[in-house]
Parts: structure tokens; sequence; C-alpha cells
């Protein structure tokens, strides 16, 4: 995958899951997803799967823990 601007970098880093749509550029025998291939970049974009799965993970943590709590303090 890859970007011709500035605009995704730093998106993912190296490790990571991603999900990304954009147009497929075929190079010789290789091909490669390309994001921003226009100015307004509509329809194109790169997200972290790692990122999002450690805020649902957080988030679940933070639910059980307010549940807890809730039924901690009840009279």
């Amino acid at each position: 995958m890859l970007s011709y601007t500035h605009t995704y970098a730093g998106q993912a880093l190296a490790g990571e899951r991603i999900e990304a749509r954009g147009m497929v550029e075929v190079v010789g025998n290789m091909k490669r997803l390309v994001v921003e291939t226009t100015r307004e970049a509509k329809g194109e974009w790169i997200r972290s799967l790692t990122v999002m799965e450690g805020r649902k993970y957080i988030e679940t943590q933070d639910l059980h823990k307010c549940k807890n709590d809730m039924y901690r303090h009840r009279p």
C-alpha cells in the first residue's frame, strides 16, 4: 500500500493490521494499493485495526469497571 502524498503518513506503524480503500495500481508484475489517488480522496481511507481493537478493549474494560462500581455502591 502506498500514498503519493504525506496525508496518510503515520496512520499506521510497521506491524499494525490495517484496513484501507483506494485504487489498485499494477507496476510490472506487482500490484499495490494506492490511497489518495485524487486531491479529495473521496472514498479512500486507511485505518488501523490494531488501534481500533485496542480502543474496543479499553472501552470494554471501562464498561466492566463501571458495572462493577455500580453494583459495589448499591445500598
